[in-house]
């Protein structure tokens, strides 16, 4: 995705790979953050209204469900919570200190960007 993102980025600025622009000044010169940092930003944005809904709806039971099915072969599935945990983690916090800071909407929104 990243790559591709790039691509259009250099097309909005007609900028081909043969002129050796790195992407970081293309980012710069588009005031564009990168693609992953974004998708980060808005799934944690997700994990806010998701802890505040009521248990029954699928979306809050998806936060917490684990396979259950015997796991085959090769790497282990990747799910959503191990998706906000990873999320989480690289802003330095832990998931009990990141569920608390979801009940307030404000401190959460603060801590995330």
């Amino acid at each position: 995705m990243e790559a591709v993102h790039h691509k259009w980025l250099r097309r909005i600025l007609n900028k081909s790979w043969k002129d050796m622009v790195c992407n970081e000044s293309v980012r710069e010169q588009i005031s564009q953050e990168k693609l992953e940092l974004s998708v980060q930003e808005r799934r944690l944005r997700l994990l806010e209204h998701v802890r505040r809904m009521s248990d029954e709806k699928i979306a809050k039971q998806v936060l917490y469900w684990a396979p259950e099915d015997r796991r085959r072969r090769g790497q282990p599935r990747i799910t959503w919570q191990h998706m906000i945990n990873r999320d989480i983690e690289k802003g330095g916090l832990s998931w009990k200190e990141a569920m608390s800071l979801t009940a307030d909407g404000r401190d959460w929104r603060n801590c995330i960007i």
